[in-house]
């Protein structure tokens, strides 16, 4: 769970000194990351935003209200074309006419602008 969500990452959500989460909160990181409830538990254990008590509380909430916890509904979309678009405009393996052809869209080649 570390691994998905990184203890900066985790203290930017909830902070890095909590008493207790609520599963709305625990809901919304889901969401957002699509982790387990319970791996975020785990994690904010690990990363001592939580204590194990208050961990192993929590887990016992979760467990007796699991009808309360969200089905993962986000999208997971594929980036691996827009990338090779972006690298191949950017080292010159694209040209902008080829890249409207591939993509027909205008808006994505406003995009494309070195910086």
């Amino acid at each position: 769970s570390m691994l998905l969500l990184p203890k900066e990452l985790l203290i930017l959500e909830l902070g890095d000194n909590r008493k207790n989460i609520s599963l709305e909160e625990l809901n919304r990181i889901k969401e957002k990351y699509g982790i387990s409830v319970l791996a975020i538990l785990v994690s904010s254990a690990f990363s001592k935003i939580i204590t194990w008590k208050k961990y192993h509380e929590l887990k016992g909430e979760i467990e007796e209200n699991s009808e309360r916890i969200s089905k993962y509904s986000g999208k997971e979309n594929s980036t691996r074309f827009e990338k090779l678009l972006f690298e191949g405009i950017m080292e010159d393996k694209i040209d902008r006419p080829t890249l409207q052809e591939l993509t027909g869209n205008d808006d994505l080649i406003e995009r494309l602008k070195p910086i």
